[in-house]
């Protein structure tokens, strides 16, 4: 029986599948509001099942600060969810999770600045205050990590008192000049449109290179050199924590700013390469030596064919020389 049970997994391994490839590509870095459940959407963009991105990540999100999602965490969700590793390609080793104060006035932080008008009552806030608080609500940053510019002709405006006024502060794409749109609803019932410019800037860790570095070149310890520099929101850069262990996609020098764009996880498996694929589907685990048809990442899954003969198949990528494909329980005389 034994023996059945292995030559079905077998069957199964080399077998095609109709189901579409899911990719999931972790981000370098995120933010969520402190108490807000963690999904992989959160972290990670989904191509294929949209319903993937809703899948839960186990992880503690109550306390502002950061977090480490590593890949296996993703894994593990997608296990409890049901879905076999060998159905989806994962991209990255792992997100760093910024875990931003929730607000005092309600459970859940609202998605957007203006998804709720804001009541004020008290008569020493003025209109730049009420915009404050919206990009930093937004952005998950506040006080000293946070500057922002305003224009002189927006002076008048911005100062104003807003005592009995409900305000709704509008702010999109939100960049180095982010646009405002202000919404007054006075006491009597009359709404009064505002708009301004507002330059934003936040306060960053940033990984720049201490040394030049050719294209392919892992990031080391010695290689990064962490500065703190003002940066618009949607200027592109990455930790130093994220850096370390990624290859540059092209040639660097020194002083040059890390981004998501410059670096990439390192290839663990080459095309070529022999591989031990673990086939695994309950309690029974069935290892096949193969060859890399393609080169991978971990967590990317790729074509591989069995040494002993036979058609390719597909299996993610564990780590150097290691490939993972995981199958439901398969009962006796079912056939795959």
């Amino acid at each position: 029986m034994h023996r059945l049970l292995i030559m079905l997994m077998l069957a199964l391994l080399l077998a095609t599948t109709a189901r579409a490839d899911t990719a999931i590509t972790l981000r370098s870095a995120a933010r969520v509001d402190a108490g807000a459940r963690l999904t992989i959407g959160d972290i990670a963009t989904v191509s294929g099942d949209a319903s993937v991105a809703t899948l839960p990540i186990s992880a503690e999100t109550n306390q502002p600060g950061r977090i480490t999602i590593p890949i296996n965490t993703v894994r593990q969700a997608l296990e409890t969810a049901g879905i076999a590793r060998s159905e989806v390609t994962i991209r990255g080793d792992r997100c760093i999770v910024i875990v931003r104060e929730q607000g005092n006035d309600a459970p859940r932080p609202t998605p957007t600045p203006s998804s709720e008008p804001e009541t004020t009552d008290t008569s020493e806030r003025t209109l730049r205050d009420h915009v404050r608080a919206a990009i930093e609500r937004s952005l998950g940053v506040s006080g000293d990590a946070l500057r922002l510019g305003f224009d002189p002709s927006d002076a008048e405006q911005l100062g104003r008192a807003t005592a009995g006024m409900t305000v709704d502060v509008h702010a999109t794409g939100i960049g180095r000049r982010t646009p405002a749109r202000i919404t007054l609803y006075h006491p009597d019932g009359s709404i009064e449109v505002v708009r301004v410019r507002v330059e934003v800037q936040i306060r960053r860790e940033v990984a720049r290179l201490s040394r030049n570095l050719p294209r392919g070149a892992s990031v080391g310890p010695s290689d990064v050199a962490v500065s703190h520099e003002w940066l618009a929101p949607d200027e592109p850069h990455i930790e130093p924590a994220v850096a370390l262990g990624q290859r540059l996609r092209r040639a660097l020098d020194t002083g040059d700013r890390l981004t998501d764009a410059s670096v990439e996880p390192p290839i663990v498996i080459e095309r070529g390469d022999i591989v031990m694929v673990h086939v695994v589907s309950g309690a029974v685990v069935l290892r096949q030596e193969s060859r890399a048809l393609e080169s991978g990442r971990v967590g990317q899954r790729i074509r591989l064919e069995p040494l002993s003969g036979g058609r390719t198949f597909r299996a993610a990528i564990e780590g150097p020389g290691r490939a993972v494909v995981m199958t439901s329980t398969i009962a006796l005389g079912e056939r795959p």
